[in-house]
This record gives C-alpha cells, structure tokens and sequence, in this order.
C-alpha cells in the first residue's frame, strides 16, 4: 500500500510539472521572468492537489491500546459503620489500596460510595441512612467495561433496601470487605407487630405481636404497650436459648375516635448493645359509624341468618333483621333495607322505603308474591308459574359496576325461584347470569341498577346459606364468601357519587424514608380517571408548616413523594379543584434510623454473597495478599488491543484549501500584471 502510494505521487507530480512547464515555461516565446517561474509553482500545485485527488489514494493507520481489568473499590458511606466505630480502619484500607503502586500498575481503579444511592468518591462522611447493595451492583453493570470487572466491596454486610445481592445476577466480580464485630450478642427485639387498619368504637381489636431473643441464657422480661404515653397492656414473659420466641394474641380497646398510635416497648437486657428494636410502633384508625342494614322479611329462613352473620362478621354493619309486622320502624337511619321474598304483609314498609328513597337489595325465592313484586316496582318484571326450578350462577367477567372477584360460583350450589322469564325495564349490569339444566339462558340471575340516586341489587334465587356453607368447606374460612357478599352490600349502602377518590399511604414512616401516598381516583363506574388534577396540602401539626405539593399520574394511580421529614405529625389534604372532591389523612413520623439497630457485622450473609461470586469475604488483614494473587492470574493481566483506520486523500480538507487558494494566488497576480 505505502510503496503504491508513493509511486502515484511521483507520477502526479510528473504529470502535473509537465504541464505546468508546457503552459507557462515552453510556450512561452518571451523571455522568461521571476513571475514566469512563480505562475509555473502555483499552477505546479493545483495541477498536483487536482490529480492527487481524482486519484485518492489511501493508506493504514494501526494504533495500540493496552486496556487493564477494572476494579471498583465501592465504600459503604452508612451510619451502621460509625455505630459499629470502624471508619477510621475502612478509611486507612481506602487510602492502602490508592497508595499500593503494584495495584494501580495492574488494574484501572475507580473509587465509588454507596447507601441508599451510588456516587463516585469524593469523601466518606458514614451518614447515609440506608444501604442498598441492589442500587450498587445496577450501577457498577452499566459502566460497561469490556474487560474483566472486580468490585471491592467494603461493608459490614447489613442491608436496609433493594434486594438481596445473593439472587441478583451481575457481571462484576464481587469480593466483600467485611469491617465491625463478628460475634453475636445478647440481643432482644421484637420482629413483627401485626393488625388490622382500623376498628370501630367501643371495639376490641386484635393485635398480633412477635418477639425474639438471641442468646443462651433464660431470661425473664417485660412487654408494656402504651397509647399517649399511657400504658394499655403489661405482661412478663421468659424466652431462653430453646423458646427464643413468643407469640402473643391479644385484643385491646378502642376507646377514642380517630387515628391512634401505639408503641410496643420490650424490657432491655443488662448488656444489651441494640436497644432500638426493643420497640415497635403501630397505629389503628377507630371510626365511629357503621353501616346500618336493615333485613326485612315476611317470614324467618336460613338465609336471614346467615346474610346477618356474613355482614357483622365484618365489624363494619350493624344489622337489624324484622319478620313479619311490626309498627314504628325507624327506617331513616338505614343505609340499606335488603327485602327478602316481599309479600303483601309488609306492604306499609315498602311504602315507607320508598317515600325515603332508600337503597334496596331484593333477594327473591320460591314463597315470593310475584305479582305483589311486579305491583311495587317498575325496574323488573316476571310472570311465574308454579313450578320451581334451580339456578346456577355464571359470573360475568365483564361487570364493572364496582370491582368483585369470582368465588368460583360454578361450583357452589344452585338457588331456588319460581320458574319463569325476566325482563329488565331500566339499564342494568348482570353480575350473575343464570345457568338451568348445562344451559346459560342468558338471563340475570344477580344485577344492579341505579335510578336518580337510588342503588338497587337483585338476586334471583333463594338458599344464599347454602352459598357460605358450600365456600367455608372449600376455603376451610367464611372469610371468603363474607369478603365477596360485603364488596356487593358496600356497593349497594353508599350514595351514588359521580367521583370517589381512595387514598393509600402508610399510618407511619420513620425519619429516614420519603413518605409517599398514592391516590386513586374513580368515576361512577368505578373506572379509574387519569384526567384529573391533584393537589397536596401538608401540614405539620406542631410547627404549623405548610406545603402545598402537586401530585403526578403514575400508571393506574396519582402518586407524590415527600421529601425527608422531621419526626412529628402530620396532616394532609387531597384534593381537585375541578372536581370538587377532597379527602383527608394523617401520618406520623418516626425518629428511628434503621442503620443505628446493628450492633455487629452480617458475616453469614457476606459468605453467602461471597459464594455465589466465587470468591471469599476478605478482611483488612488478608486483603494486600487477596489483590496481589489476583495480579499474578493471567485472568486479571493487562490485554494490548491494536486498532486499524484506513484514511483516503479525498479526507484531507486542508488539500482542497490548498487548490483554492493556489489558483486564487495565481489569477489574482495575473490579473494585477495585466495577463488576462
């Protein structure tokens, strides 16, 4: 390539003297002048850059790069280091490994810090409040090295957030640091707390709590818990090596309305190092209103009773059954009057009904006065016979009036009305169609409709207590089916609202989390609305602080994030404008850092991420001989890459300057001495 190149320039500027000496040196019939031999030059080259680059001959460039393995030396900057007092030992094995000539010779060393985030190092302050190793292995992945890629990992093995590192795949050669005491202590704590989000007034709720010692010796202590600094349950208990746990059921009182908080103290062992997770916090919110449901019915059946204990089984109804004739019922304080098999001896209460314009839930059967039935209303006819027939029920997965799941309704048993065809005079969604003898008939079976404000529910079949019978057998639980029907008398007792707006958020946060609450926002049926503009009002109930914080559509829900609050708390309002719908909340705010709980290194987990990387936990003292073993593998040694461009003549700008500015040159000068 280099000995043809060559050659083509020796003959293009042949080529181009020849003609340059025939145009201004050899036709020339003067005698020649100084300018003659200038003109003859400048011609020279442009004649030269011309056929130069109608030729355009190219040539190789190779270049070589020596590319070393890389190493990341990534320093757990969270508070659980300067609780565990090893800073200054992780600080001086930072600075051994960028002192260490041998090791800078043998990789490309970069420095990060990490705790609930990854940044490059710049200093090592050990204040980050979480440590999340997930969050460092994404970040070390996308720095994309083509080598072989190590990662230092100075830590003390305790996690806070992400996940597990032990089930994440990653391209990077993990070797854990480990710094802090490796040696277990006394340590008593309480693992979880469990209950429900809230309770009605006047109720016991339950509460579920999990306790945990670690040691050897048998131990006697003490669980109090307290609300507003009164105590409300005190028990002592004893735990040794072979009974490490307690379980405790218990139920307190819900005597004040309102969101109530507890706190869950753990007596503290003589020695105890971590006295942090000796408590526990957990708030319940107490509501003074339940839904009154009122049963009314000519006669007593099993279903009564069993649709009474389904829905007081949920602590949210109270539930008032009346057969056959009474006088002076209050029916104003009903939400919901359900009417099962309505027959002409209750005839002034349906007046009463709907005078008031109450919601109604009809359950129909084989004693019902169909045409007393058909006479009251005007929503739904049929003409029966005196034949009864059975009905299974078939969900419609299409309903979405409000949101149910399937109980699997196929194979519960089928119930009980007169035989005869249905016919709807008003819109209506099916949530049960009706299946006779293997054939869907198409036919409503269960449905809901809306008139004005008015909510309605059929069913069309008598032997509902078959229905929570057949499902506790399967489920081994009534919570299923009392679940399932609740969802349908919630819909059925609430007001028809054009907007409803649901709010998710937790009770408590600590100090070291951004709060988040998530909001939800519904039209009439129950579809959810992204359309919406809403609007955070935060309030901070000692200080009287406010901020005013918009929230944004995330997926199927509106969602804001807080920034890192004060422990105090704090109430809220959500609300739209354009809708004219506002919902309130309240949380409190923790002075608990989680990193401060751990009192000793998380050796069990560093070996266990260790394996799985195929390397081993090192310490300050073994990690000089681990780096310079990995330099004499052949694996780890530097690799030298070479790289081929290929560059052509016609590339080179500065050639086509040089023929303007030639024939410029030339032109102008002939022009001045008049020899054009």
């Amino acid at each position: 390539m280099i000995t043809t190149n060559v050659l083509f320039i020796v003959l293009v500027l042949i080529a181009a003297s020849v003609l340059a000496w025939w145009l201004y040196l050899q036709s020339n019939k003067r005698t020649l002048q100084p300018l003659d031999y200038l003109f003859f030059t400048l011609r020279l080259l442009s004649i030269a850059a011309i056929l130069s680059l109608l030729i355009n001959p190219g040539w190789v460039s190779k270049r070589f790069k020596t590319e070393k393995p890389a190493l990341y030396v990534a320093v757990d900057n969270s508070t659980s280091l300067k609780s565990l007092n090893v800073t200054n030992e992780l600080a001086e094995v930072v600075q051994q490994v960028q002192n260490d000539p041998a090791l800078n010779e043998a990789f490309e060393i970069s420095y990060f810090t990490f705790g609930e985030y990854t940044h490059l190092l710049d200093s090592l302050s050990f204040d980050k409040p979480q440590t999340n190793y997930e969050a460092l292995l994404y970040q070390l992945d996308n720095l994309g090295h083509g080598q072989k890629q190590l990662a230092l990992v100075l830590t003390d093995g305790n996690q806070t957030l992400g996940r597990n590192p032990v089930y994440l795949h990653s391209n990077v050669k993990v070797f854990p640091v480990v710094f802090g005491d490796t040696l277990s202590h006394e340590d008593l704590s309480i693992s979880r707390v469990n209950t429900n989000p809230y309770t009605y007034l006047n109720n016991n709720f339950p509460v579920e709590i999990y306790t945990l010692y670690k040691g050897n010796k048998k131990i006697d202590y003490q669980l109090d818990i307290y609300n507003n600094n009164k105590r409300v349950f005190q028990k002592k208990l004893t735990a040794s090596r072979e009974n490490n746990s307690q379980h405790l059921n218990l139920k307190l009182p819900a005597n004040e309305v309102g969101q109530q908080y507890y706190r869950v103290i753990l007596s503290s062992l003589q020695n105890e190092k971590n006295k942090q997770n000796n408590r526990s916090d957990f708030s319940i919110e107490v509501l003074d209103e339940q839904t009154e449901i009122l049963i009314l019915s000519p006669f007593s059946h099993p279903d009564i009773g069993a649709i009474k204990r389904s829905l007081e089984s949920q602590n949210k109804y109270r539930v008032t059954t009346q057969t056959g004739w009474k006088n002076n019922i209050d029916f104003s304080k009903y939400n919901l009057v359900i009417l099962y098999q309505p027959n002409p001896t209750i005839a002034s209460y349906i007046k009463e009904i709907e005078r008031l314009n109450l919601n109604t839930f009809i359950i129909t059967g084989t004693k019902t006065d169909w045409n007393y039935l058909n006479s009251i209303q005007a929503y739904f006819y049929k003409k029966p016979t005196s034949q009864t027939e059975n009905y299974q029920a078939v969900y419609n997965k299409s309903y979405n009036e409000f949101v149910t799941n399937d109980i699997d309704v196929a194979s519960l048993p089928p119930l009980q009305d007169k035989f005869g065809s249905i016919s709807f005079n008003v819109p209506l969604q099916i949530l049960f169609y009706q299946k006779v003898a293997q054939i869907d008939t198409g036919e409503a079976l269960m449905a809901t409709f809306t008139e004005a404000d008015r909510r309605f529910v059929a069913l069309f079949g008598e032997g509902i207590w078959k229905w929570r019978m057949q499902s506790k057998i399967e489920n081994k639980t009534f919570e299923i089916f009392d679940e399932f029907f609740s969802t349908i008398v919630q819909y059925s007792a609430s007001q028809k609202s054009q907007n409803k707006l649901f709010l998710d958020y937790k009770k408590i946060y600590f100090n070291n989390n951004k709060p988040e609450i998530h909001a939800r926002l519904l039209d009439k049926n129950m579809t959810l609305r992204s359309d919406a503009v809403l609007q955070l009002s935060l309030t901070n109930k000692q200080t009287k602080e406010k901020q005013q914080i918009p929230f944004y559509h995330n997926g199927n829900t509106y969602l804001v994030t807080l920034p890192v609050l004060p422990p105090g708390d704090y109430g809220f309002s959500v609300s739209s404008s354009q809708l004219d719908i506002t919902q309130y909340g309240s949380f409190r705010v923790l002075d608990y850092q989680v990193e401060e709980q751990f009192t000793t290194a998380n050796i069990d987990f560093l070996k266990k991420w260790a394996a799985v990387q195929q390397s081993k936990v090192l310490n300050k003292d073994n990690l000089t001989k681990t780096l310079n073993e990995l330099i004499q593998k052949p694996a780890y040694k530097p690799i030298q890459k070479s790289t081929k461009k290929q560059f052509f003549l016609i590339d080179w700008h500065w050639l086509l300057v040089l023929i303007i500015l030639s024939l410029s040159a030339e032109w102008f000068l002939r022009k001045y001495h008049g020899l054009l």
